[in-house]
């Protein structure tokens, strides 16, 4: 199936094999974009996409798909969630020069007992988690303030209060 995004022709939305320089790339214009108001709620306008694909086959003269830029995006976002779950833990820190999670050998350890999916943050680095804070903040809803109805003490006004 063929599709256009301004004057290119994109054959195809199959696999993307994302590398270091088209995250840059993706990381520095969605920067921009960021710095424009092209969000829209917690995704990008449609341009946003676009224009990262065209700056790719630009660079790099690689192909991709809007969709395949729209899943990279979701997947480092979730990296960057899970990253920073485990940053946010008593005795966890974030260096950016070695770009990795640290912690003390004791810390670590209490850790993962509890968490033993977190164990590859112990040697994986977690490249542009600085962008990534800038790009996705705290854009997760995390139920902590929610409350059901029951908790909810809300009075609701009589009929004559509602018809006056």
């Amino acid at each position: 199936m063929e599709e256009s995004i301004g004057s290119m022709k994109v054959v195809s939305k199959g696999q993307v094999r994302w590398n270091d320089f088209m995250d840059k790339i993706m990381i520095e214009i969605i920067l921009e974009e960021y710095g424009f108001g092209n969000a829209s709620g917690n995704s990008w306008k449609p341009e946003v996409y676009t224009r990262v694909c065209l700056e790719l086959l630009k660079q790099l003269k690689q192909q991709v798909h809007p969709a395949n830029v729209k899943a990279r995006i979701k997947t480092l976002k979730a990296n960057y969630f899970s990253a920073r779950e485990v940053i946010s833990q008593s005795g966890f820190g974030w260096d950016p020069d070695t770009q990795l999670v640290t912690a003390d050998v004791l810390t670590w350890k209490e850790y993962l007992q509890k968490h033993p999916e977190k164990e590859s943050y112990r040697r994986k680095c977690v490249p542009y988690y600085d962008e990534l804070c800038v790009i996705f903040g705290d854009d997760q809803a995390t139920g902590g303030n929610a409350i059901t109805g029951n908790e909810a003490n809300i009075e609701l006004p009589s009929l004559e209060e509602m018809c006056e």
